[in-house]
């Protein structure tokens, strides 16, 4: 289906929601609020999810974290703060 990038978000909306697929566009997610409002009809109507992408990994803020997880620093501060937990709290640290 050819489109315009946002006037089109509205027809891929209403051809997909139907059909119960789940849709996300790029931002903006519709060029009035009657569309936006169409579109959550849609979604509620069909028991979808109509998403705006919202691009974040190029946040530093996201970026640190991505590192320190991979990192696994994270798992070395619950590891070494295991004592600090209150006694008698059960943690299954296989889930951490």
């Amino acid at each position: 289906m050819a489109y315009n990038t946002i006037s089109g978000h509205l027809a891929i909306v209403e051809a997909a929601t139907p059909l119960g697929i789940s849709v996300m566009v790029e931002k903006p997610l519709a060029i009035t609020v009657k569309q936006a409002e169409r579109m959550a009809a849609l979604a509620a109507q069909y028991k979808v999810h109509v998403l705006t992408n919202y691009e974040t990994t190029w946040y530093l803020s996201n970026q640190e974290l991505y590192k320190e997880v991979k990192e696994a620093s994270y798992w070395r501060f619950t590891q070494n703060n295991r004592a600090r937990w209150p006694s008698g709290t059960k943690i299954n640290w296989g889930k951490c």
